[in-house]
């Protein structure tokens, strides 16, 4: 999911802030879940992280299938993407946050 993060930047389909948050909270939780997994402790994947990774994968979809054959829909792919970006940002964030107290939780 990163490299499409990137590559969407790169065809100036998405701000790169937005990518560089979401890129951000991935290696942040990969962190915790290295740390957490060395002390024994298992944190498992909550549904804001799922959803998160539902909506981000729409997006992407959209945003990299948009231009091409499918432009004959009756709807537009890049507003179908970006809606869907906003709604994966905030859950990124929003499960990143959580994902980081319930580690917080634990390792104490």
């Amino acid at each position: 999911m990163i490299s499409a993060l990137i590559v969407l930047v790169d065809m100036a389909r998405l701000s790169a802030w937005v990518a560089i948050i979401m890129i951000v909270r991935e290696f942040l939780v990969t962190g915790i879940r290295v740390v957490a997994l060395s002390k024994d402790i298992v944190i498992p994947a909550e549904t804001g992280g799922k959803l998160k990774t539902g909506a981000q994968i729409t997006a992407v979809l959209c945003l990299i299938l948009m231009g091409s054959i499918l432009d004959t829909l009756p709807f537009d792919l890049y507003d179908i993407g970006i809606t869907f970006i906003w709604i994966a940002l905030v859950l990124s964030i929003l499960s990143g946050v959580k994902y980081t107290i319930s580690f917080w939780k634990r390792v104490r």
